[in-house]
């Protein structure tokens, strides 16, 4: 039942990136500062696409541009649990890029050259 609810979860942000900038806001449903107001640190920004082609483009044209700046990011907003799956898996993804392999994420699974990886930590 719960894999389920984060299903549903993952179809209803797969339009949603975080952290963006735009010079043309038309492609925008709504926008929202995320955190807690007043805190230290920068708050993300959560943009919700009318169209996923949208999403996409600007996903894509945003990190190429922020590639060099570590202090920004773009990403596809997930459920917590997602998020802490693939934070388990970040080392092994870290490691086949450094050996130049294709890698990416998709949902909570990792895959390699359009493989699941299956050689995954204990």
């Amino acid at each position: 039942m719960r894999e389920s609810v984060i299903d549903l979860q993952m179809r209803s942000m797969r339009d949603n990136l975080l952290e963006l900038k735009l010079e043309n806001p038309q492609d925008i449903d709504r926008a929202h500062r995320l955190g807690a107001k007043g805190d230290s640190k920068p708050r993300p920004i959560m943009v919700k696409f009318n169209f996923f082609e949208d999403r996409e483009r600007v996903g894509k044209a945003g990190k190429e541009t922020l590639r060099e700046k570590k202090k920004y990011g773009i990403s596809q907003q997930v459920p917590k649990e997602i998020k802490e799956r693939r934070k388990l898996l970040q080392p092994t993804f870290d490691e086949l890029l450094k050996k130049g392999e294709k890698s990416y994420f998709k949902g909570d699974k990792l895959f390699m050259s359009g493989k699941e990886y299956k050689n995954l930590p204990k």
